[in-house]
């Protein structure tokens, strides 16, 4: 009986979950209550799981997390009849090395940009922890838990598949992507409301950076005022130029230095200097110096508040939660324009993964689906208490922070489709902005580097060979000569104080350098496999 009772919940929740992961209409209202998962403890007893969330703690936080749980835990118990009991690491690196007691849920994260961070110092290799958790045994496939019993999950991956393709490893599904850790990087384009309204016509075209670069140059070019700033993110620039030529930059260790193309079937690496990049870079400084762009964020806020900027590019709305609360005025004086056919694919994301030693994996799943689809469970284990650790407009259904409140996030999981944070609202509304997050959605593709690593049968005898590549002495030299070149690409090029004639010298010096036999080298420890 009780499983027919269970049964028929999922199926219920199955049907409201479709209107909630559907694509929504902005102009349509949305039911503000939990959408997925199964409400109603189907259980006798309770069961309790061990969650570990990433990173280590802060022990004077302690107090302030264990309250989050135990408000977190009322609700789930009586919901889902689970709750959880945090499990703690003294370890500060990316995988911590658990022994016996693994935790029933862990976090990991998926380093898109890179497979590995090395560190020359200790010769240390940061790994992809959702693969390390997989081929430390830490973790195995999920998809069969992905059932009726999940209907948030089930429906959320049917409709966006390459969500699911990026929690592949040998094939198996082995982690739950948190998707709103990719639209945290949706990068904003903010203009004076006074200045939109002067020059700006057909905003719903204002979805890429060229295009907002674009209007920056005009509005600048029509108002000739020397005393308004534009100002934009520059790595931001940077790497959405390299990635418009479709290169990927493979070696992390030398950033921006060495690149693979998308979809080479010869899997070549070029060196910067052998692209057509730094022509592409050289021609884009011209043009921000030409325009007098400022490329110095710190100073942003000051000209802000001083009423001195007509507008500026950030490289992600995460940042508009903080700018709002050292700019009171920010939203009331800028109109903001998503730009979400820019986000780039190279971009980090977090996972649920579920021990492969836990007892109760169907439960954990289900935990997990609930998180998403509970608004409530979403705010605790993402913002914390209502008043303590946030503020929430019930107009608006938007969480906002005041100085007396102490920010604070267990997991970064989002805010679904139900309400919204500051960052977010630059969507609009909290049905605009779950429109457009669905837009993010929809576009997502899973990153080259994913391909890389699923063609590496043996994961851990290749961060053996990296760290042998580290190692060697002709190699390292050709590092640390690299490495002397000022500084990455990525920031030097477009600093303000560096001048056309210094960018010259520094592609000058990348020639003198460059060196094909570290450059094949590199080719047959990614591809020779």
């Amino acid at each position: 009986m009780k499983k027919i009772l269970v049964t028929i919940a999922a199926i219920l929740s199955l049907c409201t979950c479709t209107s909630s992961c559907s694509l929504i209409n902005p102009k349509e209202p949305v039911d503000t209550q939990s959408k997925g998962g199964i409400e109603g403890n189907p259980l006798d007893t309770n069961v309790e799981l061990t969650l570990y969330t990433g990173g280590a703690y802060n022990l004077k936080d302690d107090e302030i997390r264990n309250n989050i749980i135990e408000k977190l835990n009322d609700l789930s118990r009586t919901s889902i009849g689970v709750t959880i009991r945090l499990a703690y690491t003294d370890s500060t690196e990316m995988q911590p090395l658990w022994k016996d007691d693994v935790p029933d849920i862990m976090v990991a994260t998926g380093i898109f940009d890179m497979i590995y961070n090395a560190n020359m110092a200790s010769g240390y290799v940061s790994k992809n922890t959702l693969v390390s958790y997989y081929n430390e045994k830490y973790i195995d496939e999920v998809s069969e838990y992905i059932n009726e019993k999940t209907p948030y999950l089930s429906l959320f991956y049917t409709k966006f598949p390459a969500f699911r393709d990026v929690c592949m490893v040998d094939g198996k599904q082995v982690g739950i992507a948190i998707p709103e850790s990719y639209v945290f990087n949706v990068p904003v384009f903010a203009v004076q409301k006074s200045v939109a309204r002067e020059f700006i016509h057909d905003y719903e075209n204002i979805t890429d950076i060229k295009t907002a670069l674009d209007l920056c140059k005009e509005i600048m070019d029509r108002r000739n005022d020397e005393s308004r700033k534009m100002y934009a993110t520059v790595p931001y620039i940077l790497l959405s130029l390299i990635e418009t030529e479709d290169y990927y930059d493979i070696f992390w260790n030398l950033s921006r230095m060495y690149f693979v193309k998308y979809n080479d079937p010869d899997n070549r690496i070029y060196r910067l200097d052998e692209t057509e990049l730094p022509d592409k870079i050289f021609e884009k400084k011209k043009e921000l110096m030409e325009y007098s762009f400022k490329t110095d964020m710190n100073d942003l806020i000051k000209d802000i508040n001083k009423n001195a900027v007509d507008a500026f590019i950030l490289d992600g709305i995460r940042l508009l939660d903080s700018y709002d609360r050292e700019c009171p005025t920010l939203l009331e004086d800028y109109v903001f324009y998503p730009m979400y056919d820019s986000v780039l694919r190279n971009r980090r994301m977090s996972y649920f993964t579920v021990s492969a030693a836990c007892e109760e994996k169907q439960l954990a799943l289900m935990y997990i689906d609930w998180l998403f689809s509970n608004d409530e469970a979403r705010k605790f284990i993402g913002y914390g208490i209502e008043g303590v650790n946030y503020n929430f407009d019930q107009q608006t259904k938007t969480i906002y922070y005041s100085d007396d409140v102490r920010p604070v996030s267990l997991i970064s999981i989002g805010t679904g489709n139900n309400f919204s944070t500051i960052g977010n609202s630059v969507f609009g509304s909290v049905n605009e902005a779950a429109y457009y997050k669905e837009k993010v959605y929809e576009r997502y593709e899973p990153d080259y580097m994913a391909d890389i690593i699923n063609q590496i049968t043996d994961y851990e005898a290749f961060i053996k060979d990296v760290d042998k590549f580290l190692r060697n002495e002709s190699r390292l030299e050709q590092i640390q000569l690299e490495s002397g070149l000022k500084r990455s690409v990525l920031t030097f090029a477009f600093d303000d104080k560096t001048t056309e004639a210094s960018l010259i010298n520094y592609f000058k010096s990348l020639e003198d350098t460059n060196n094909p036999l570290f450059t094949k080298a590199l080719e047959s420890l990614f591809f020779d496999r």
